[in-house]
């Protein structure tokens, strides 16, 4: 009768040792993980990589679309980041691009002035 009721008190805290050391690991895996509480910055050379669009994926995830060097295909960067560095990667897209406008339309100014020039 003992034995059977030892069996079971064995058993148990088995369980018990094992559900403790899965909460342990669980609980270490979310402090390796839990990137996105912690700032941190993200500096990107736009024209360098020329990319092409910024967009949030659901949860934490950032996708930067650039265009590779043999010019004819694109990738992904993927970063998981806080909705903060997202926002300010977009704020500092946003300026590139405008820039980049501005510097176009000077340019096909410049050419304008030329060519009428040599006329």
């Amino acid at each position: 009768m003992f034995n059977g009721k030892n069996a079971i008190i064995r058993e148990l805290r088995r369980d018990i040792e094992v559900r403790d050391s899965t909460i342990s690991s669980l609980k270490s895996l979310i402090e390796r993980t839990n990137t996105t509480d912690r700032e941190c910055s993200v500096v990107i050379d736009f024209d360098k990589i020329k990319v092409f669009a910024i967009k949030r994926q659901q949860g934490s995830r950032t996708i930067i679309g650039y265009i590779k060097p043999d010019r004819t295909t694109v990738g992904e960067w993927y970063l998981d980041c806080s909705i903060a560095i997202h926002n300010g990667l977009v704020d500092e897209f946003k300026k590139h691009k405008e820039e980049e406008r501005k510097q176009h339309a000077r340019m096909v100014e410049e050419y304008s002035r030329r060519k009428k020039e040599s006329n």
